[in-house]
């Protein structure tokens, strides 16, 4: 990823050398001159050899330099500057480990970046909460003006920070850097598409994602995540931000300075370890066979098989009041909209002719037309159709779909660019949608987005 940001870097730090394989792998790309891998504890060195095979660039060419020391010691005894410092110590659990993710870390380990810089920091998501994923965000917001977040897989993130300025665009690797493509194609990455699905969010979309906690950034002076992350390690907690990418609304291909509309790239690699790139597959393949009128049971996921079945086929759709059935309807609609382009997306949902209701009665029009507004992304149109909802109050079982339709009338707020009305609605509602509890990241983002130049989340 910091290679294909900046591809001429020369000068690379890794903090942490484990199996060797992201040395190895940096070391791939031809116009890396020098890889210093920092690594306190002399038998991770021994201790790699056993991958020798695997990484044999880590300890067999002669640009690769082990350096035995502390992170922070050996940064503070070096005056040397890096183009990419590479940031994937041990967990945070680990003693002494978690001071290499806090506010003084990042000032002082900026220092050591050349201008044009970049600092790429590796966390875990599994193990670990929202609460204490914000004190490494707020960490690194205190330092960096921008940056963006990357999954792995769906337990593992980079964050991406240029030392100064704006992060720089994805640039496809030179032809002449064969291994290094053959390493990227190794693990599916074939082209901008695939980077672009693992991409969680700039810094505007993570602070909202981490908003709402009452925490500050970790720091020597308050090291909250040395002090709390054994016991989300005890809880086996998960961080829901890993779930941004496949929320019920389309709300990083709209909040997102940088996302590229995923819905038209239809080259990505389908990845089961991201959930994003099977949605992406399975939403055409949903909405071809609606529009064919197809069998269902010709659709390779059960559980497409069972919903699509359903609304296709099921005659109680058509009651006059809402029944258990609308769940399938809901989950086609959270399947295929955050996925399709807005054309194809409209095209399914404006004039549903594949639902067997020739005049749907009131309730189902009403939500056939805020999905069609969510499928055109017309902010307008959804603020009114979902704020009318809100404001007729619950009714009967009505819970989870009354938090959809207040995520939806967050939507088309910040679609409008109107952020401010995103979070009155959330505080008129939000209380009695969610009794306390924390909501999901996309909810808290919707809720607490600000604009870049804005006064910040809320």
């Amino acid at each position: 990823l910091p290679l294909l940001l900046k591809p001429d870097a020369r000068k690379v730090a890794n903090i942490g050398l484990g199996s060797g394989l992201t040395t190895h792998t940096v070391l791939t790309h031809s116009g890396v001159e020098r890889v210093d891998t920092v690594e306190i504890e002399p038998a991770m060195v021994a201790g790699a050899t056993a991958f020798r095979a695997r990484v044999p660039a880590a300890f067999a060419d002669p640009r690769s330099h082990m350096q035995i020391e502390d992170a922070k010691t050996y940064f503070a005894r070096h005056g040397v500057r890096y183009d990419v410092i590479i940031s994937e110590p041990s967990n945070p659990w680990v003693s002494g480990v978690a001071s290499l993710f806090t506010t003084e870390f990042y000032r002082d380990v900026r220092r050591h970046l050349k201008d044009d810089g970049l600092l790429v920091q590796w966390f875990h998501l599994y193990e670990v909460d929202d609460r204490l994923v914000s004190t490494v965000i707020l960490a690194l917001a205190e330092n960096f003006d921008d940056f963006a977040i990357y999954l792995t897989d769906t337990t593992n993130m980079l964050i991406v920070a240029p030392r100064n300025g704006k992060l720089p665009p994805l640039q496809a690797p030179s032809p002449t850097q064969r291994a290094f493509i053959e390493g990227m194609a190794r693990v599916g990455l074939r082209g901008p598409e695939d980077f672009a699905v693992r991409r969680l969010g700039d810094k505007a979309v993570a602070l909202a994602a981490v908003s709402g906690f009452g925490v500050g950034p970790n720091s020597d002076f308050m090291p909250r995540l040395q002090l709390e992350a054994t016991a989300t390690r005890f809880t086996q907690a998960r961080a829901d931000i890993r779930n941004l990418g496949i929320a019920p609304l389309p709300v990083l291909e709209a909040l997102d300075g940088r996302r590229q509309d995923l819905a038209q790239a239809a080259s990505v690699t389908a990845n089961p370890r991201l959930p994003r790139s099977v949605r992406l597959h399975e939403a055409r393949q949903v909405r071809e066979l609606l529009l064919a009128r197809g069998r269902p049971w010709d659709l390779p996921d059960p559980e497409s098989r069972l919903h699509v079945g359903t609304v296709t086929g099921a005659s109680a759709l058509c009651a006059e009041s809402p029944v258990p059935e609308s769940y399938s309807l809901h989950w086609v609609a959270e399947r295929t909209i955050p996925y399709l382009p807005p054309p194809e997306a409209a095209a399914l949902w404006s004039t549903p002719a594949w639902l067997p209701c020739r005049k749907p009665a009131a309730w189902l029009r009403e939500r056939l037309d805020l999905y069609a507004a969510i499928a055109r992304r017309d902010g307008n149109g959804i603020s009114s159709l979902a704020g009318n909802m809100l404001a007729r109050g619950p009714g009967a079982g009505e819970l989870e779909w009354r938090r959809y339709v207040l995520s939806a009338a967050m939507f088309g707020e910040q679609l409008g660019g109107r952020s401010d009305g995103a979070a009155k609605l959330w505080r008129q509602y939000g209380d009695e949608l969610y009794g306390g509890f924390p909501p999901p990241a996309a909810v808290r983002v919707l809720a607490g987005y600000r604009r870049p130049g804005s006064d910040g989340p809320r």
